[in-house]
Formats: C-alpha cells, sequence, structure tokens
C-alpha cells in the first residue's frame, strides 16, 4: 500500500510555490488594467475597481510599441530561419560526409561557441561598423545566426 500523505504534501508545496511565483505576474496583469495611481492606494487591490485600457492605448500610441513588437518579430524570425538553414547544412556536412580536417574544423567550431559574447563584442561591433550595418536588422540577425 502506497503513502498519500507525503504525495499530498509535496504536491501541496509545489502548488503553493508555482502561486507564489505566478503571483507577481498575474499582479502586473492586474494592475495594468487599473487607472493611473490605483495601484499605489492602501490596501492595494487584488483587480481593478474600473479596468481601463488607456495604459495600452498610452504604451502603443505615444511610446511606439507596436514598432518594437514587430522589430522583435522581424529579428526572431529572420535569425530562426536563417540560423535553421545554417545550422542544418553544418550539422549535415559533420554527420555525412568525410573530409580532410572535419574533426579540426569540428573542434574549432565548438571552441568559437564557448567564448562569452563579452569578449567578442568590441570587435563586432567594429566588424559590424565596417560593413556599414549600424542601425540596421543584419547587424542584429548575421552575427548571432550561425550559433
Amino acid at each position: 500500500m502506497k503513502r498519500k500523505g507525503p504525495a499530498i504534501l509535496v504536491n501541496g508545496l509545489l502548488i503553493l510555490g508555482a502561486v507564489l511565483t505566478a503571483f507577481p505576474l498575474l499582479w502586473m496583469l492586474s494592475v495594468s488594467f487599473m487607472p493611473t495611481g490605483a495601484a499605489s492606494t492602501y490596501p492595494p487591490p487584488l483587480l481593478p475597481a474600473e479596468p481601463t485600457l488607456d495604459n495600452y492605448r498610452d504604451l502603443f500610441a505615444k511610446h511606439n510599441a507596436g514598432r518594437y513588437m514587430l522589430n522583435s518579430a522581424i529579428v526572431a524570425s529572420l535569425g530562426t530561419l536563417i540560423a535553421l538553414v545554417l545550422n542544418t547544412m553544418a550539422g549535415y556536412a559533420f554527420a555525412k560526409l568525410r573530409f580532410p580536417g572535419r574533426t579540426l574544423l569540428f573542434l574549432l567550431i565548438l571552441s568559437t561557441l564557448m567564448i562569452p559574447i563579452q569578449v567578442i563584442m568590441i570587435p563586432q561591433y567594429q566588424v559590424v561598423a565596417d560593413l556599414g550595418w549600424l542601425d540596421t536588422y543584419w547587424a542584429v540577425i548575421i552575427p548571432r545566426a550561425a550559433e
């Protein structure tokens, strides 16, 4: 016969941990629908008394959040597509083809993946600037595409 007491206690603690972890996110979502200053009252309400979309209207109208979301979608989509193509080709070459220097090249690629980004930031900036890619999508997409 299995003991259910410890399982109930463990599951209860996991559920409590999940609720405590999710609470700040749910609180931010709730506050985003409150009028300005409503979250600063004491005691702060958990749910908005008068839900409003004013904060979201300001976000998209005054702060151009729609453009930021579009930029993120473009960079993520193109970056994923380019990485998928390049990494698929490299993976196929290393898995199926035998060529001189294959092991050395594979080790070189693996070793470059271990270099922290902080080490290559300035040289990468200089390369991007020399290519004339400053303030373009390519400056964000291409340097990280083959990882």
